[in-house]
């Protein structure tokens, strides 16, 4: 990629969180976010910004499309010489010269055409053959213009004329990256077949140096600003510093998981390298070699650029447009203390402290301004997969791995007592709204319903064949609702525990709950719905970001479904795997195995926010009451508490 590619998008401003509310007792923390900006309906690989800043390109499904940098709207496509046969239909974008008059980009059929942005119209069509352009690059002086096809051969032009200067010939594969060094007398090329980086005199064409070292194909070359190292990135997972002066190694940077390097590009100021690896984003310190940061993605990157500030990194995945916030992201307090994963939480009525469940045994209650433990709630001998509030807040109640429900004085950490009865591990347990009755459901498929006071079993409610993983009542307290692994959820009766009704989802379900309005809300595999508090029928329907129903994608920006072929691997990690919906219905939350937090308006199904904190599948996921913060806990031991931006305007 070129160093001169550069953008600023002004509503960037409206999409940094704001403080809310009063200020913590400490230094506020923050971890990555993203926004999604754009909207597509098929893959691409490359995009790019005018140097003026006010354009963005876009490799669409249709052609090459103009937006506007500052609103995002499309402004033309650039269709160039189209008519003149089919093949000019598919063009897939490479670059802007440095001056932002031109820009280049190929076609299937191994066109290769040089437009005049001004005016739209096709300038140069340089190449005339069947194979393929694989990569291409302008030089930063904006007079050369090199690019690679599949006949083995690199060739420059003269990029204001078209005039071919030289082709460059030799015992090398496919060059699937070129880049010209900031004073444009170099040009590095990245050979397919040895796995070296090529050196050549950009001004005669002659070889120079052969830079080794790499045992994969390179992908992604980028000179740093001041022109005084030269990035690579290979499918041998690693990325080689070298001298661009003498061509010595410098250093590797590599972590685990070790995976294809897409793409690199170095900040404005030279000191962090970005770099796409599948479905990760990782920021490396460009002097010591250390991973700052790991961004995870939706689906694979393809391309990655820094805003010139250096504030920002926008990303391209084969689905989506996303801009992450690097300079303060989203305001988080961090919950640290618990040794196992985190599967279960909730916010007090008045928002101000949360529970915690996990896997360490214990329930734990916090501080949510400051993120310190006020008390550990201890007793349980096996996990805890559930913890709740009763409604005064004078008492929690908790479900374990040992079989028992127990309920729990939130002042002094003492327990009240223990609700024996189940066959199996308690998944989940709840308290209706007045406090007189637990509702609470497990691996021995029934939902049982106890006196709060006494510890009574008032009912056992049969009929789920598959463990049930989510129970909650109505808000009147009239009705409790269950959803098991069977994929169906059921509404009983909490008076007289008669089925009220019985809906399938046809999938897992892991969460269910209600809204302020009544309706209901149920999460399965890959799947959010919103359900009619009178009927349960389904209101709206969310899929995940990576598959939808029947195997197609539900496109998170169009609300369409269009085909998409996935990997079993892929599908999983894109499992949800605990969800919430905001109190005013309007948003839902969804914690998933790849470790995204997404936002995703309701009503639209267009994704809103994604939050980078956890190292690992976000486990549980819960709004306050206010819906001013949301909580997620992870498989990594953490719980994280949101303070949810403001929402910024959408794109339309």
């Amino acid at each position: 990629m070129n160093l001169h590619r550069r953008a600023i998008l002004w509503f960037m401003v409206s999409l940094i969180p704001a403080a809310a509310g009063d200020a913590p007792a400490r230094a506020p923390q923050y971890a990555p976010s993203a926004t999604f900006l754009e909207k597509r309906t098929g893959p691409f690989d490359e995009i790019d910004y005018s140097p003026d800043e006010n354009k963005l390109a876009i490799q669409t499904a249709d052609g090459v499309w103009i937006y506007d940098a500052q609103t995002f709207e499309k402004i033309e496509r650039l269709q160039g010489a189209r008519p003149l046969n089919d093949s000019y239909t598919h063009i897939i974008f490479q670059t802007y010269s440095p001056d932002g008059t031109l820009a280049a980009g190929s076609t299937v059929a191994g066109h290769l055409l040089i437009w005049d942005v001004e005016s739209d119209r096709l300038k140069h069509a340089l190449k005339e053959q069947s194979d393929r352009v694989v990569a291409a690059a302008f030089s930063p002086d904006n007079k050369s213009f090199a690019a690679s096809v599949q006949d083995y051969k690199i060739r420059l032009w003269n990029a204001q004329t078209g005039e071919l200067q030289h082709t460059l010939e030799g015992d090398f594969g496919w060059v699937k990256a070129l880049e010209y060094s900031p004073d444009s007398r170099v040009l590095a090329a990245g050979d397919g077949k040895t796995h070296a980086i090529l050196l050549y005199d950009a001004q005669t064409g002659d070889f120079k140096k052969r830079l080794t070292g790499h045992t994969g194909d390179i992908d992604a070359l980028d000179y740093s600003p001041d022109g005084r190292t030269l990035a690579s990135g290979s499918w041998d997972g690693a990325i080689r510093l070298w001298d661009a002066e003498t061509g010595d190694p410098l250093s590797i940077l590599q972590a685990p998981p070790k995976d294809i390097v897409e793409t690199l590009d170095y900040s404005p100021d030279g000191k962090t390298i970005a770099s796409g690896e599948s479905r990760r984003v990782r920021l490396w310190d460009a002097q010591t070699g250390r991973l700052k940061t790991t961004l995870v993605m939706p689906r694979f990157v393809s391309s990655v650029r820094f805003l010139p500030d250096g504030n920002a990194l926008l990303v391209v995945d084969s689905f989506y447009t996303m801009l992450w916030d690097l300079k303060t992201g989203a305001e988080v307090v961090p919950l640290q203390g618990h040794t196992g994963a985190v599967v279960s939480l909730a916010f007090s009525s008045d928002g101000g402290s949360a529970l915690t469940g996990s896997h360490d045994t214990t329930a734990r209650l916090w501080n949510v301004e400051t993120g310190e433990m006020i008390r550990a709630f201890e007793g349980h001998t096996a996990r805890v997969n559930s913890a709740a509030y009763l409604t005064d807040g004078q008492s929690v109640l908790t479900g374990s791995h040992d079989k028992t429900v127990r309920l729990w004085d939130a002042k002094t950490g003492a327990e009240i007592r223990t609700l024996e009865g189940h066959a199996g591990p308690v998944l989940s347990a709840s308290a209706s709204s007045d406090g007189r009755t637990i509702a609470s459901g497990g691996h021995d498929k029934t939902v049982r319903l106890w006196d709060a006071e006494t510890g009574a079993l008032i009912h056992t409610l049969g009929g789920h064949i598959d463990w049930v993983t989510s129970i909650a009542f109505s808000p009147d307290g009239k009705a409790v609702m269950s959803g098991s692994l069977d994929t169906t959820f059921r509404l009983w009766d909490a008076q007289t525990g008669m089925i009220l009704k019985t809906n399938p989802l046809h999938r897992d379900i892991y969460s269910v709950g209600y809204l302020q309005s009544g309706d209901m809300f149920v999460s399965g595999i890959a799947t959010i719905q919103t359900l009619d508090r009178k009927r349960g029928d389904q209101i709206q329907r969310i899929e995940s970001h990576m598959a939808g129903e029947d195997g197609l994608h539900d496109n998170a920006f169009t609300g369409e479904y269009v085909p998409l072929e996935i990997s079993n691997r892929e599908l999983y990690e894109s499992w949800y795997l605990a969800a919430d919906v905001s109190p005013d219905g309007k948003t839902a939350a969804a914690g998933a195995v790849d470790s995204l937090l997404i936002l995703i308006d309701v009503e639209t199904r267009k994704y809103k926010r994604l939050f980078g904190g956890h190292s690992s599948s976000v486990k549980s996921v819960a709004y306050s009451p206010d819906g001013t913060r949301l909580a997620s806990g992870g498989e990594d031991g953490t719980a994280m508490i949101w303070r949810l931006p403001k929402p910024a305007k959408e794109v339309e």
